[in-house]
């Protein structure tokens, strides 16, 4: 009996994340299920190739792990010559930054068009970033969970990103 007990008590972030309606943000193009309601932002960003905009949802779970989506649209132009290998390739630098360790990097097409997409793990020093980079057309897709190497490996981790699907 304490087995069970202690394996539903594991078990029930994840249990919780699959049974819950996911969310479905206006324009994004995706559902994802955070375990609870997450908080809604966007943000302009000078880059190279112009200002862009990122639209980022934020759940902060109880232990502290953070699960995010953000996307981003690129113009056309500034797609034009570039294949979207060297977007991920790209985007996972950025997140590594000069102080980050890159633990593992994987291609793994997504979905089933087999987008292009890349799964990431950071070290950050007192963080660990495990992001799913999804190349969407003229769109990035950085689907992220911040937290402890336990806390983004763990169950809810996984539901979170198991949940991530695009929508038309």
């Amino acid at each position: 009996m304490l087995r069970l007990a202690v394996l539903l008590a594991l078990a029930s972030p994840a249990l919780a994340q699959k049974g819950e309606p996911a969310f479905a943000p206006k324009d994004g193009r995706y559902t994802a299920r955070f375990g609870g309601t997450p908080r809604e932002q966007s943000q302009g960003v000078a880059t190279a190739v112009g200002e862009l905009t990122t639209r980022t949802a934020t759940f902060a779970r109880p232990d502290g792990t953070a699960l995010v989506v953000v996307y981003t649209d690129y113009p056309d132009a500034a797609l034009k010559n570039v294949a979207p290998e060297s977007l991920l390739a790209g985007a996972r630098d950025g997140l590594k930054g000069a102080d980050g360790t890159l633990l593992s990097d994987e291609a793994t097409p997504f979905g089933p068009g087999k987008l292009p997409s890349r799964t990431v793990v950071v070290d950050r020093g007192k963080l660990v970033v495990r992001v799913r980079l999804v190349a969407a057309g003229r769109r990035l897709y950085q689907v992220m969970a911040v937290g402890t190497k336990d806390a983004v490996a763990g169950p809810a981790a996984d539901a979170f990103f198991e949940s991530f699907a695009l929508t038309k």
